[in-house]
């Protein structure tokens, strides 16, 4: 019986060292964060103010034989935006865990080119996707969803294309973007923040795999000239930013399925007269059913 009793409590103690407190979960998220800010310094040259953003316990991930804990960064201020079209927006997170994160992006493999060598690039650093997620969500998009879409100046009045959005019902914001940066043709483009081009982008493993290395070896020469002298998050000028890099954002809205394409089409020729296809792109998609395949079915 005593042996028994013995074992029960070095099992109860080993399950209960396996379990940290939440002192430990802060700690691990702070040491994780100032990883990330020393890393985003070095490898980009950009600066954020902590005093804006909370690390939080995002959760665990479980293996075969043992289980990750990860980290998320968001921030304190819920993000409001001018439109209830972008409300699901407002309390975004980013992971901040390397091993949660896709640290670089993907690129065909030029056997002349050794991309590991190379120093002055900034889409094939370490931490490059995290970094344009993080340009992303807390200064790009909530610049061009509550600016730079109501600039009249720029050819923009989404205050119109939201009263038409209203009146045909059933319009909703693509909330499952990608929010790193991508180089796509207009019909492929499905990232937030899109360089329109053609980089032939093909997908291997659900990874997007670029095959034109000179369309990316010069989009990251003009990334590397913008970040290299030095920008904190906060004080970017985003419409500089975006004529700089070449960047036009893309904003998808789902259509429910039951719309006919000649509705989409009178929906899109309402909505081009308020706004400038040079500074912003919106798609319209007919939103697929749980079990259709294939891409949506969009116009522009």
């Amino acid at each position: 019986m005593l042996k028994k009793t013995l074992i029960f409590i070095i099992v109860i103690s080993l399950i209960i060292s396996c379990y940290k407190s939440k002192k430990e979960f802060e700690e691990e998220g702070n040491r994780q964060f100032e990883e990330l800010l020393t890393e985003l310094k070095n490898n980009f040259n950009l600066t954020l103010n902590t005093n804006n953003y909370k690390v939080e316990h995002g959760g665990t991930i479980t293996y075969t034989f043992t289980s990750e804990e990860y980290y998320v960064i968001r921030k304190k201020d819920k993000q409001k935006y001018r439109s209830k079209y972008f409300l699901t927006f407002g309390n975004e997170t980013t992971y901040i865990s390397p091993f949660s994160d896709t640290y670089n992006f993907s690129f065909k493999k030029i056997p002349e080119i050794d991309s590991s060598s190379e120093e002055n690039t900034i889409l094939m650093s370490s931490r490059s996707r995290t970094m344009f997620r993080i340009l992303s969500l807390y200064g790009l998009k909530p610049y061009v969803l509550n600016e730079l879409l109501y600039d009249k100046s720029k050819g923009n009045d989404f205050s119109k294309i939201e009263k038409i959005f209203d009146e045909n019902g059933k319009i909703n914001i693509k909330d499952n973007m990608n929010d790193d940066w991508s180089c796509d043709e207009i019909k492929d483009a499905l990232v937030f923040m899109t360089t329109l081009d053609k980089c032939k982008v093909k997908y291997k493993n659900d990874n997007q795999i670029y095959d034109n290395y000179e369309k990316i070896e010069k989009y990251d020469s003009l990334f590397w000239k913008y970040f290299i002298q030095g920008h904190k998050l906060e004080t970017i000028n985003w419409y500089n930013f975006l004529k700089f890099n070449n960047i036009t954002p893309i904003l998808i809205f789902e259509l429910s399925p039951e719309t006919t394409d000649n509705e989409m089409r009178k929906i899109r020729d309402k909505i081009v007269k308020h706004y400038n296809k040079k500074e912003i792109l919106i798609k319209l998609c007919k939103k697929k059913t749980g079990f259709e395949k294939g891409k949506e079915n969009c116009i522009w």
